[in-house]
């Protein structure tokens, strides 16, 4: 009988373009354009420029690009790359069933290999689609042990879906197919340990979880074996990675809708654990402030009742100490509440430049309005997680309190950002770096044909910055 790990694999090796819905079509075509904006973006970060140094020293072939520059790497370095500079921005796709961002590294392993074998667009979508299905799958198959244990799911789930990306594009077998996935499994990395000083290990795990996947295709398609039931396996990724299982998640409704339709999209920067609390205050600010004469001065207190897990990772009261630099107000609640008081919507479209965040940081007036903000861990609002990833938001005046709670943050697949909105960030994100207005626009038109594309090279050669 045939494993779990091979009944998946097998299948997703055997998926076709023509399998896949429309719907899953436009979704991966928005997932990839989501992607080259905010990593082009993220692409000149300090942590970025040293991987860039550093994978640049080692040489070898110009098989791929590095995105946002005019130079190609290994492949290999070039996954690596950029699947960490994806994670950079705070702009990344998210899935809350397994939260995991699983584009930094699907994306980054795709991408390069599909400019490694001159894949046509059809083959490119395939292959993300199941990069997609395999990594949420395995995550699902594991959580929420799996994270609450300290394990980053984008670094770790993140290998088996590059993996699978990267072996569609080499035209694997089917046993191919699953022994890449054994070697992936073999690989799995990435932990929370840099959360409290917000280090660059952030940001490497993605990277590196690409980097694995796109070494296990490669080792894959030279026949290098892993073992067939590596995700199962007594002594494999579910019993070694977590302590309860949804084994059943792996396999179940196989035929059903592809699992890329539930990741969302970012419309602003910051970790998605505090979302939920800005669109709350917010709507506050938009539908009972804006009808008063209240200013900032009436303002007494803001309290922010965020499911616990997700408050352990916001509740930053002090995102400008040292050594946190850009992370420390994309990781911070209260940062992002205080902007929002103090500067509306408005300042939240500022935060796609993060010099912004630098400055606003270390003002002393928003750290004044920081004061006033009180994170709760709330328990109750875990009892949802991860279905939902809620906030409850009181701000109370000197003339009373305003409530209010949203489950679902703006981008989530139940509350879309639009195309036109997506297209806006993808333009402001790249004309922040080099891309002229008419550069960016054709890129658009490029990924809304991209089942058109003969060769991704085509692609990929629009994607460097023309100053």
């Amino acid at each position: 009988m045939a494993s779990l790990t091979t009944i998946l694999s097998s299948h997703l090796n055997n998926l076709q373009y023509e399998d896949l819905p429309p719907e899953s079509v436009e979704k991966a075509k928005d997932l990839l354009l989501d992607y080259l904006g905010y990593t082009i973006y993220g692409s000149d970060e300090n942590p970025a420029r040293i991987l860039r140094k550093t994978f640049t020293d080692l040489g070898g072939p110009k098989e791929s690009i590095v995105l946002g520059h005019n130079l190609r790497l290994p492949s290999v370095n070039a996954a690596f790359l950029n699947g960490s500079a994806g994670h950079m921005a705070e702009l990344d796709d998210s899935h809350r069933g397994t939260q995991s961002h699983v584009g930094d590294s699907v994306l980054a392993a795709a991408l390069a290999i599909a400019e490694k074998q001159s894949s046509d667009g059809k083959e490119l979508l395939t292959a993300i689609t199941c990069g997609y299905e395999m990594a949420i799958r395995v995550g699902l198959a594991g959580m929420p042990s799996h994270y609450t244990k300290g394990w980053h799911p984008s670094g770790s789930i993140n290998t088996f879906g590059a993996a699978m990306a990267a072996g569609k594009l080499l035209n694997h077998t089917d046993e191919q197919a699953t022994q890449t996935v054994a070697i992936a499994g073999g690989q799995v990395a990435g932990n929370f340990a840099h959360l409290g000083e917000r280090a660059m290990m952030k940001d490497f795990n993605p990277g590196r979880a690409a980097s694995n996947g796109v070494l296990a295709a490669l080792l894959g398609k030279n026949n290098f074996t892993g073992g067939t039931n590596a995700i199962e396996n007594p002594k494999g990724f579910l019993a070694l990675y977590s302590d309860t299982h949804n084994i059943e998640e792996l396999t179940t409704d196989l035929n059903g809708p592809r699992k890329i339709l539930e990741v969302a999209h970012k419309p602003f920067p910051g970790c998605r654990h505090l979302h939920s609390s800005r669109d709350a205050l917010i709507d506050i600010l938009k539908s009972e402030i804006g009808k008063s004469n209240l200013t900032l001065d009436d303002v007494e207190q803001v309290t922010a009742r965020i499911y616990e897990i997700g408050a352990d990772y916001v509740d930053d009261p002090e995102p400008w100490a040292k050594g946190k630099g850009i992370y420390g107000p994309s990781f911070s609640a209260q940062f992002n509440l205080a902007l929002v008081l103090q500067e509306g919507e408005k300042g939240l479209w500022e935060l796609f430049n993060p010099e912004y965040s630098l400055e606003k940081v270390n003002e002393s007036k928003l750290q004044a309005m920081m004061g006033k903000i009180n994170i709760v861990h709330d328990q109750e609002l875990m009892q949802d997680f991860p279905d939902k990833i809620g906030a409850e938001v009181t701000l109370t005046t000197n003339e009373g309190s305003f409530k209010r709670r949203v489950d679902l943050p703006k981008g989530e697949p139940e509350n879309p950002i639009t195309k036109d909105e997506l297209h806006g960030k993808f333009t402001v994100l790249t004309t922040a770096r080099g891309f002229s207005n008419k550069q960016s626009a054709e890129v658009i038109q490029a990924i809304t044909n991209l089942d058109t594309l003969e060769n991704t090279n085509d692609l990929t050669n629009m994607l460097i910055p023309e100053h």
